[in-house]
């Protein structure tokens, strides 16, 4: 190719690329403006649409292998899938193909989940567990599985320990992960991988 019909190419292939460039952002230009419009109009005819949560709202969700929890804006917490480990929480290891409220309390902020395990942060700061528990991940010193909520608590034999002062919980599929508010990290469960951060693997 010589020097005029390669110049020519190039021209060419500039033009065709501002055309692209142009029409990609007049295009989501005029989304952005039609998707502002809506919402504009949405708020001017239903002026009542807050930004809060309403009661049946959900406000913390996560899912397991088989099994979703979530929690709602009036704080009771619900389950369904599989609960052969009695990771739902309700007591059973019954399988569940529709939400059931777990317990009476009200006071639950969030909630995760691991493989076929539960852990959840109450108001009060205090950090429940159920489900298997083949690897302590509950925090219970001996069942193989826990159907109920059971209260995680760190050294529960050693006078003045404080088990309250909780403020987020993560889970991984066979351990968990909780911040305390002092800033401190404790992990428990499996480690086979050295997902605790700890050096016994």
């Amino acid at each position: 190719m010589n020097a005029k019909l390669f110049r020519r190419a190039s021209v060419e292939w500039i033009n065709r690329s501002r055309l692209f460039i142009q029409t990609t952002l007049t295009e989501s230009t005029l989304k952005n403006a039609a998707l502002a419009a809506f919402f504009m109009v949405c708020f001017c005819l239903y002026p009542d649409i807050r930004a809060t949560a309403s009661d049946d709202e959900r406000v913390s969700v996560a899912t397991g292998e088989a099994h979703t929890v979530y929690v709602l804006a009036d704080g009771t917490l619900w389950a369904f899938g599989k609960n052969d480990r009695g990771q739902l929480g309700d007591g059973t290891t019954v399988e569940r193909r529709s939400p059931v409220q777990i317990g009476t309390a009200n006071d639950w902020v969030s909630v995760a989940a691991g493989a076929a395990h539960t852990v959840a942060l109450k108001a009060n700061g205090t950090v429940w567990a159920w489900g298997d528990n083949q690897s302590f991940q509950t925090g219970h010193p001996i069942a193989l599985w826990v159907g109920d909520p059971f209260q995680v608590t760190i050294r529960p034999d050693t006078p003045g320990t404080v088990n309250n002062d909780w403020v987020s919980v993560a889970a991984g599929d066979y351990h968990n992960v909780a911040l305390r508010s002092d800033g401190s990290l404790w992990v428990w469960g499996q480690n086979e991988f050295g997902q605790l951060g700890l050096a016994d693997v």
